[in-house]
């Protein structure tokens, strides 16, 4: 399901910060090119367990 566009620019952020300070992703990526994919979850439609 979509993110709620008032969310949208902080997911953005998100997953910019995560891609600029992933350790394991910034060493790999020295050697081979990677691609990161994150499965972003409405926060509103996720259950708690």
């Amino acid at each position: 399901t979509a993110i709620p566009p008032e969310d949208q620019e902080r997911v953005h952020r998100c997953l910019k910060v995560f891609e600029d300070f992933c350790i394991v992703s910034a060493s790999v990526r020295k050697g081979i090119d990677i691609d990161v994919e994150v499965d972003v979850v409405n926060p509103a439609e996720s259950t708690a367990t």
